[in-house]
């Protein structure tokens, strides 16, 4: 122990330090421990590790492990597999090889129409396709009800669908007199209707009309969509087909 002294300074504290007094651990009269030098050890156990001035720093939860900071957390480098949200019900995987990046709180659905639903010429507001879900991913059973969207959680979403309607042997169709609208109501508000932007509106014929399109929209939680439709060509009534449909994605 030659190249060690362990002595008290004027403060009543105890200093243990090598004989240059480079590195030292020093035991305060309040008992915290200042360490001059780098720490090296196979395992730390604490509750609270904080910053120097005492502010700010980080709590272990004893059963979980789970730790939390009081401040902003900053690094360099992060390893990490899963970063969740702080209730843990989702967040981001990192992939151990790629290093792609993926939301595990993914949001998505689409129906599809069911083929036999009418709809009147010249009937405001629009009339509400309805159909059967073809897919969704993480949405309850409440969230995708009676051909409605319920937003689960507020987030920028591509919204879009295509329609088919036939019309028999009613003869030539206007295409400018057909519109497809996103039937949106946020939470608590009114009604209003958005036309789908792009997409294209063809003839099937002289008998059907295809329509389509899609519209990026900012979306709060419980906000509803649906997606309608409306025409008007004299005297004449439409069926939705089969494969007309309405699909939503949360981008981010």
């Amino acid at each position: 122990m030659a190249d060690r002294i362990i002595k008290s300074d004027s403060g009543n504290d105890t200093v243990i330090q090598n004989n240059s007094g480079s590195r030292k651990i020093e035991v305060t009269n309040s008992g915290d421990v200042e360490v001059t030098g780098d720490v090296k050890t196979t395992t730390v156990k604490a509750t609270n590790l904080k910053a120097n001035d005492g502010t700010a720093g980080l709590s272990i939860a004893d059963s979980t492990g789970e730790v939390t900071s009081s401040g902003g957390l900053k690094a360099t480098t992060v390893k990490a597999t899963n970063l969740k949200a702080n209730d843990g019900t989702a967040g981001l995987v990192v992939a151990d090889s790629t290093g792609n990046v993926t939301r595990s709180k993914k949001i998505a659905f689409k129906l599809t129409a069911g083929g036999s639903q009418t709809v009147a010429t010249d009937v405001w507001p629009p009339t509400k396709v309805t159909g059967t879900v073809d897919f969704e991913y993480n949405l309850g059973s409440t969230d995708i009800a009676s051909s409605v969207f319920t937003v689960p959680v507020a987030g920028v979403y591509l919204i879009g669908g295509l329609l088919h309607a036939d019309f028999g042997s009613s003869g030539p169709l206007d295409l400018n007199d057909h519109r497809v609208f996103i039937s949106y109501t946020p939470s608590g508000g009114s009604i209003s209707y958005i036309n789908l932007v792009g997409g294209f509106r063809t003839n099937a014929g002289d008998d059907a009309i295809y329509l389509n399109g899609s519209n990026i929209l900012n979306l709060s939680a419980n906000d509803t969509i649906a997606m309608s439709y409306y025409f008007s060509e004299s005297g004449k009534t439409s069926t939705i087909k089969t494969n007309t449909n309405f699909f939503g994605y949360l981008l981010f």
